[in-house]
This record gives C-alpha cells, sequence and structure tokens, in this order.
C-alpha cells in the first residue's frame, strides 16, 4: 500500500526505531521510536534507553490511534530492519 493509496484515517501507520543516538531525551534515552498516521501525518515519538521496547510502544500506540479514531490499525510499514519481528 502507497501513502497514495490512503483515504481513511487508521489505513496505514509507518514506523522506525532510530538510535543509539549521540544526543539524549529528556530522560537519558538514546533510542527513538517513531510511528507516523499516514493520512494525517500525525507522528508519535515514543524514547527509551534500550531498542527492545518497541513491541511496548507499538501496543501504546496502537491503542492510542484506535481510541483516538475509533477505527482499527490496518497496515503496518517499517524499514525492514527487523525490529519488529
Amino acid at each position: 500500500m502507497s501513502r497514495d493509496d490512503i483515504t481513511q484515517i487508521s489505513e496505514l501507520t509507518v514506523s522506525d526505531v532510530w538510535g543509539p543516538a549521540n544526543t539524549e531525551g529528556p530522560h537519558r534515552e538514546r533510542y527513538f521510536y517513531l510511528f507516523t498516521e499516514a493520512k494525517m501525518h500525525q507522528t508519535q515519538i515514543y524514547f527509551s534507553n534500550t531498542k527492545t521496547e518497541v513491541l511496548k510502544y507499538f501496543k501504546e500506540y496502537k491503542a492510542f490511534i484506535e481510541n483516538q479514531t475509533n477505527k482499527k490499525l490496518k497496515c503496518f510499514q517499517s524499514d525492514g530492519g527487523g525490529k519488529f519481528i
């Protein structure tokens, strides 16, 4: 699914994990999880000290989007780096 095919909110979420960063987050975090809802172009950013908490933050993001939009998350896309496996 390409971003041009998106007609409704929650059809596609694009995500990436970034880090370890040289710059630290508010509580010395060095990893950043980004989730972007493709229709609204709304991005949620989560900060972490490890790369292994991605499932925790994905579940938090999924609950947030589904609660806010009253729609189920349909398609999830990442860079294929293996962090979500």
